[in-house]
């Protein structure tokens, strides 16, 4: 599983928000947006390392953390 969230991290990147959610939907793995348009959204401080934060700009993943 480690190797399939790595792999997302830096896959991600560049596609489009329901893209991400879609690839991250197939693998079964959790996924948040902790940040959209420049506003930061209300998260929580829980550390999963199975969970990936994705920076969102115009509807596009510009990043992608663990978390």
């Amino acid at each position: 599983m480690d190797d399939v969230v790595y792999r997302l991290q830096k896959d991600l990147v560049g596609k489009s928000l329901s893209e991400a959610q879609a690839e991250c939907d197939k693998e079964f793995l959790k996924y948040r947006v902790v940040e959209q348009d420049g506003k930061q959204m209300g998260i929580t401080d829980d550390f999963r390392p199975l969970r990936l934060n994705f920076t969102v700009v115009k509807n596009m993943i510009k990043s992608v953390s663990l978390g």
